[in-house]
């Protein structure tokens, strides 16, 4: 019988000083990743009111163990660009145009793109991603996945040109020749089905694999990771610099035309109209207060109801609004999208909504008598 002891703390390093003096794990299935989730797990420690906020940071490095049973992402680079697929309506089927895989499988569900995006062929990688072991066995990342998951570690690898400093307002990097180095991003853009999730987690397991921490990030770095780039920021600066708030006269020209211009006191400084600047003020405090926007799915299930709309789209879980009016967390079983489109055909449910990449298995198929499905 082993005796069991407990400990509180909230400390990230002391918890990690107990956690490497635990005994070694018992050998367990490569599979154990699947196990299904648990209860959640709480640490124990001390209130906010207690203690005293801190920055989380990594207490230590990739350790050996970590990283002992990891591999590279082995992949080929083409010298020309793959074929083109066949053109379906407005769209092509979507592949890998300029790297190939020897052990990512293809896509689970179809996907595409335009033909535009499609005409252009990505640009060859030079970079090597790292991943666990087990990746290729449970086949967890498909063909399109991987290729995501280089072209990140490749914005990773270079630096933006020139030098930055962080704007007054904290919304933009400015160039500066005293200014830092920062590293590029990489916008991930993919539409529903694609499995953005998985996308990326694998860059987060890249990054980690590389021993690269939040505490390994320069004072620029930081303060970058800070800059709140929302639409509703840009309007709110657009306002307060542009709304019209001087005072206007008006004046005759030399042919007695009337006309107006900015007003100025006797020392040339702007005279401003206090009405003009209660407004403007109004105006940014109620955009403020303006709710989060909803996707136009979301959007389109919230008003008519999920007992009024199939949904066939790659997304394992959404938020719904319950007959109590309370926001719900649904998962989402893989053959929800088969049962959602019978719903539809039977017409037991009368709007279907696709994604783009569902929506393109539709195009050119007879559906017979039931309903028509929009896109």
């Amino acid at each position: 019988m082993a005796l069991v002891r407990t400990i509180l703390t909230a400390d990230l390093i002391s918890l990690h000083e107990l956690i490497t003096a635990l005994p070694p794990r018992v050998q367990t299935s490569a599979n154990i990743h699947r196990l299904p989730l648990g209860k959640p797990v709480r640490l124990v420690g001390k209130t906010s009111a207690q203690s005293v906020p801190v920055r989380p940071v990594a207490p230590f490095a990739a350790t050996p163990a970590a990283t002992a049973n990891a591999i590279d992402l082995a992949y080929s680079v083409l010298a020309d660009p793959a074929p083109v697929p066949e053109q379906a309506g407005i769209y092509l089927p979507y592949r890998p145009s300029r790297i190939a895989f020897e052990y990512a499988p293809v896509h689970p569900t179809p996907l595409v793109e335009s033909v535009a995006m499609g005409s252009v062929a990505a640009p060859q990688p030079d970079v090597c991603p790292r991943l666990p072991a087990f990746w290729q066995a449970d086949g967890l990342l498909s063909e399109a996945q991987c290729e995501t998951l280089v072209y990140a570690a490749q914005a990773f690898a270079c630096d933006l040109p020139g030098q930055f400093k962080v704007s007054q307002e904290g919304t933009s990097l400015e160039l500066s020749e005293d200014g830092h180095s920062y590293r590029q991003g990489f916008f991930l853009g993919d539409g529903t089905g694609a499995g953005k999730g998985r996308q990326i987690a694998a860059v987060i397991m890249d990054r980690w694999l590389a021993g690269e921490r939040l505490a390994d990030l320069t004072v620029e770095e930081r303060e970058a990771l800070d800059i709140d780039l929302s639409p509703r920021e840009y309007v709110i600066d657009y306002l307060t610099k542009s709304f019209p708030i001087r005072l206007m006269q008006v004046f005759a020209d030399e042919d007695g035309n009337l006309r107006s211009e900015a007003m100025s006191d006797g020392e040339g400084n702007p005279v401003f109209c206090p009405r003009a600047i209660a407004a403007r003020d109004a105006l940014i405090e109620q955009l403020c207060a303006l709710p989060p926007i909803a996707t136009a799915l979301d959007a389109i299930i919230e008003h008519f109801g999920t007992d009024a709309v199939a949904e066939v789209t790659g997304r394992t879980r959404r938020l719904v609004l319950g007959r109590d009016g309370e926001q719900r967390l649904e998962r989402r079983s893989p053959s929800a999208n088969v049962a959602e489109a019978q719903n539809f055909m039977e017409g037991t449910k009368r709007i279907l909504v696709f994604s783009d990449a569902q929506c393109a298995l539709w195009h050119g198929r007879t559906v017979g008598s039931g309903p028509t499905p929009h896109c």
